[in-house]
């Protein structure tokens, strides 16, 4: 319709529903405006958050300024309302639509009243334009120098993320097209992720914070593919925007290494789909010229012997195109991705306030019948700190108006959903294929080919897999097929493993390769059929890989019984203090026993009661009676009673593996902090030199010479007996029998030591005026370095050696720390400043250390990346059993090698040696039994 002709037929147009308001006024008053039908894009999609269920939301029109359609490129976006509809709510909604997609202007009309409002950064959105739409011929010019396509363009010079003079070329078809593939992620929330020391980063400034790329890692389920769906729209966008020039690839890694080519060649297949004029050449000089920006996703579904080739290709990338960025997702670091070179970002927990986020992006209420506030439970957020479950724990409540209680119910909720469409038959069928696709890609992607083979089992195989795919059960790739999300074919996987191995649950769990990044542990335990089974498991998890077991304990085994609760309770607790302490503490077993119960025990056995959401338990010795599980209200038996309200935790009945987990843990605990711990020479030397020193100190036992071995024997030896408790009024002091300390006494002399030499200089705050005093300050920093190690490794060696793979302290010794002294000569202050370097060898383990008048710029940005990438390299040469290994630097500020009487940690007189070996089990100890939501 000619421009003057619409201006002049306003006062004749009559509308009989939205249809009409939408297509005799809206359209071609934008024609008029000055806009092509080009610009114009009608029931765009406006994506709030990911994983969104339900009708899609979509905008009645948005006005771009020209191809590509997006954010860089929005300028109005259109509400048609029909007439006699009020305008509110088309405000509201069209608001949320132009933040959303970063419009400036807003116009609703319902072919009676049309208003336009620009949209502001802060405070109400303004109204710039009212008027009757009879009357808007009248006011036409005024119309037209807000929101004709020459006017909006004006406007938009003076926006930040507006951008629109820049040329985005001849590549848009292809970037339109993947961000319309990859549109799912555009809501995506923010994600936090931890770079070494801790340094938070956001998601999204990963484009611009990291020029080279990055490895990012994150378990299953914490929203990789998700990010890298989100990274990789974030860069198109930025393109469109003028922020850089290099062409986005967002590309499986399955698929990459299945096409095992160069990858330049896979890349130039993929943009040839869309422009076949653009050849690999054109691809390599563009590339030369801008870089690329690649995001590769699923690098855990490689196959293991092909990740190394794999690596050195995208290696090849990086040194052909310097300009580019890698970005490559992957559940954890090894040593192929440590060649890299990149960055290493790890992807944090869901925080409470992102769990709320997303509740309320998805519009899902609290539980009416539970107290307005935080109503979900401590074990369900512990749940929720995992996106995928956070997920996932939000269907459910959407569904059932309720929280879950366990896992199972709200994977096979998952699986409902997926299958819904197809009737009750059919989708058994479809169920079925689909474990039969989850068990093929055990490991790895499967081909295409492979996919289709299993499919004809089950029928046609293009039909089924088509189907499956049409649903959203299925993820094609380019020359792979997985099952949607890896968890969901761990569930299918761990069904499939019960079914199949039910005779011998217990001896072919124990024999599975286990890894904590995967949720398969959790859900196989989610899918056993009764609780025998389930304890079966669980034990063979214990043996198998103890860091596994305890991170189910954040599900509980959902088996249950009314009439019967505090038995299962009660034999849950018991079931599991037995299974860690036999499997995992078989030499420290009577003490860890002897705590619990308070007397020497021959049998363990539990009593107590689970009544109302509440669990009181204690243990006993069970030699003398028959029963070991006696159900007896607290109070009515002599013993330590403990008392938990679960209901406060969000947990029932079926929760006491981790309720007798965490007994352990704290029987550990205790005798860890009374250092009752067994070692070798390190360890007893400084042991015996902090009880000695103790003694003679603050409990008035004199010696002749404090570290004479044989002297002190005699003197102590008349009190064998005694039991030395704190002394200190304000409650610090040392707890031990005379017995043990005699006997470490003793081990010491049978080792051929006459006399314990202190390795500490004195006094404890030397002045280091001289060079002799700064020799001998460095030579009992590099002692205690190297001490503390050495006494950590005995430690753990003569306590619980099968633990040493699963305790973050082993991972990080043997080190050799690199260390500058610096004192106030104010207050004689002393400062360390460290960073550390792993070592293979306990005897290399120490302190290396200096004494500059300036301290060196290790904490700046550059000398962080440059100690990560060294410390990286470093680890993937010392091999598998150091993967853990973290880089560390800090500093601290120096208090003595003898723990202070009145202040301080520690215990009086200790060397900081024991203190130290102390406090780094206690808190491993922690990492390990933490996931238990009763470990505190």
């Amino acid at each position: 319709m000619p421009k003057a002709e619409f201006w002049d037929g306003i006062p004749a147009l009559a509308f009989s529903n939205e249809g009409d308001v939408e297509v005799r006024l809206v359209v071609p008053l934008l024609r008029a405006l000055g806009y092509d039908l080009d610009d114009i894009q009608s029931k765009a999609p406006v994506v709030f958050h990911e994983g969104s269920k339900g009708r899609k939301l979509e905008a009645d029109f948005v006005v771009h300024a020209s191809r590509p359609h997006g954010r860089s490129t929005s300028l109005i976006v259109v509400e048609a309302k029909a007439p006699g509809k009020p305008l509110d709510a088309a405000i509201m909604q069209a608001e949320s639509y132009a933040e959303k997609l970063r419009a400036p202007l807003i116009l609703v009309t319902n072919g009676e009243e049309l208003k336009l409002l620009q949209l502001q950064r802060t405070g109400e959105n303004e109204v710039v334009y009212e008027s009757s739409v009879i009357d808007i011929v009248g006011r036409r010019g005024e119309l037209e120098l807000l929101a004709s396509k020459p006017a909006v363009r004006e406007l938009c010079k003076t926006l930040a993320d507006k951008k629109l003079t820049v040329c985005v070329s001849e590549v848009t078809p292809y970037e339109e097209s993947e961000r319309r593939r990859l549109g799912w992620a555009t809501g995506a929330l923010e994600r936090k992720l931890s770079r070494k020391e801790g340094i938070s980063v956001s998601s999204t400034s990963l484009l611009k914070d990291f020029t080279q790329g990055a490895v990012i890692v994150g378990a299953s389920g914490y929203g990789k593919t998700t990010l890298a769906a989100n990274l990789a729209v974030q860069s198109i966008e930025s393109r469109w925007a003028g922020d850089h020039t290099a062409l986005t690839f967002e590309v499986f890694l399955p698929d990459l290494d299945a096409e095992d080519a160069d990858v330049e060649k896979f890349l130039s297949t993929r943009l040839m789909r869309h422009l076949p004029q653009f050849t690999r050449e054109a691809l390599l000089d563009r590339s030369r010229a801008a870089g690329l920006v690649i995001v590769g996703d699923g690098y855990e579904r490689v196959e293991i012997t092909r990740r190394k080739k794999l690596i050195a290709r995208l290696r090849t990338v990086r040194r052909d195109f310097p300009l580019s960025r890698v970005f490559l997702l992957a559940r954890s670091l090894d040593g192929d991705l440590v060649t890299m070179r990149l960055p290493v970002l790890e992807l944090q927990d869901y925080s409470a306030s992102d769990v709320d986020a997303r509740m309320r992006a998805r519009g899902i209420a609290r539980p009416e019948h539970l107290a307005a506030g935080d109503t979900m439970s401590d074990h369900l957020r512990l749940i929720c700190r995992e996106p995928l479950l956070a997920d996932l724990v939000l269907d459910h409540l959407e569904a059932y108006r309720r929280y879950p209680t366990s896992i199972r119910p709200i994977y096979d909720r998952w699986l409902e959903n997926l299958l819904s469409q197809f009737d009750p038959a059919d989708r058994l069928m479809y169920r079925a294929l689909l474990t039969s696709l989850a068990v093929g890609s055990t490991g790895s992607s499967l081909s295409i080919k492979s996919a289709f083979e299993l499919a004809g089992k089950f029928g046609d195989a293009r039909a089924l897999i088509r189907d499956l795919t049409d649903v959203g059960a299925l993820s094609v790739g380019s020359s792979t097929l997985e099952v949607v999300h890896e968890a969901l074919a761990d569930y299918l996987r761990a069904e499939n493993f019960i079914e199949k191995h039910g005779s011998d649950l217990r001896g072919e769990a124990k024999d599975l390769s286990l890894e904590k990044t995967s949720h398969f542990p959790a859900l196989l335990l989610a899918a056993t059929d009764s609780l025998s089974d389930n304890r079966d498991v669980w034990r063979s998890m214990v043996e198998n890989d103890v860091s596994v077991a305890m991170d189910t304990l954040r599900f509980t085994h959902g088996f249950t019984d009314s009439h019967d609760d505090s038995a299962i309770i009660l034999d849950d607790i018991l079931h599991a203090t037995e299974t860690v302490i036999s499997t995992h503490f078989p030499k420290r077993s009577s003490d860890i026993i002897e705590h619990l119960t308070g007397t020497q025990t021959l049998r363990l056995g539990i009593r107590g009661e689970y009544d109302n959401g509440r669990v009181n338990y204690s243990f006993f010795d069970t030699a003398s009676r028959q029963r070991r599980l006696p159900v007896s209200p607290s109070g009515r038996d002599p013993g330590r009673w403990l008392y938990y309200d679960l209901s406060a935790f969000g947990l029932g009945p079926d929760c006491g593996r981790a309720l007798g987990v965490g007994a352990v843990f704290n029987a550990i605990k205790g005798i860890i902090e009374a250092r009752e711990l067994f070692g070798g020479r390190v360890w007893t030397e400084d042991l015996v030199a902090g009880r000695l020193q103790y003694l003679n100190e603050a409990v008035g036992i004199h010696f002749k010479d404090v570290f004479d071995l044989p002297g002190s024997h005699r003197t102590l030896a008349p009190q064998a007996e005694a039991f030395v408790s704190r002394t200190n009024s304000f409650g610090r002091g040392q707890s031990f029998s005379m017995s043990r300390l005699l006997a470490d006494i003793e081990y010491l002399l049978d080792l051929g030591l006459s006399r314990i030499e202190p390795w500490w200089c004195s006094p404890d705050q030397p002045d280091l005026s001289t060079e002799a005093d700064m020799e001998t300050f460095a030579r009992s920093l590099d002692a205690q370095s190297a001490r503390t190690q050495k006494a950590y490794l005995e430690v753990v060696e003569a306590n619980f050696p099968s633990l040493t793979p699963f305790l973050d302290g082993a991972q990080q010794f043997p080190a050799r720390r690199e260390l500058q002294v610096t004192a106030s000569s104010e207050r004689r202050e002393i400062f360390l400043t460290y960073r550390d370097h792993p070592v293979s060898d306990i005897e290399d383990a120490g302190a290396d250390v200096s004494f500059p008048s300036e301290v060196s710029e290790w904490s700046s940005s550059e000398a962080l990346d440059e100690h990560h990438d060294a410390t990286q390299t470093r680890v993937a040469e010392l091999g598998p059993g150091r993967a853990r290994y973290k880089t560390r630097s800090g500093w601290s500020m120096f208090h003595g090698f003898i723990v202070d009487p009145w202040h301080g940690d520690g215990l009086p007189y200790e060397t900081v040696v024991v203190r130290d070996v102390t406090k780094t089990l206690i808190a491993d100890m922690k990492t390990l039994f933490g996931r238990s939501p009763i470990v505190r």
